[in-house]
């Protein structure tokens, strides 16, 4: 499902700039709706990660001592 969700505005996208099966603006219109809908998606799926990549590599870092040389318990 998630793939879905993130593919949608790019293909909307593409239709929208050359103009398949809808006229500009209403493929427009869809490439956006669809845009809003990925990024309210964002902090229910998996999606989330790609925020949150450095932080948790920077946590798994101190938990091994590469960053603060300690632990974090």
């Amino acid at each position: 499902m998630a793939i879905i969700i993130v593919a949608a505005p790019f293909i909307t996208g593409f239709l929208a700039h050359y103009e398949l099966f809808f006229e500009y603006r209403i493929m427009l219109t869809i490439h956006m709706i669809t845009g809003e809908i990925m990024l309210a998606t964002i902090p229910f799926t998996r999606l989330s990660h790609m925020f949150f990549f450095w932080l948790i590599r920077a946590h798994t870092g101190s938990e091994f001592g590469a960053v603060r040389h300690s632990r974090d318990y």
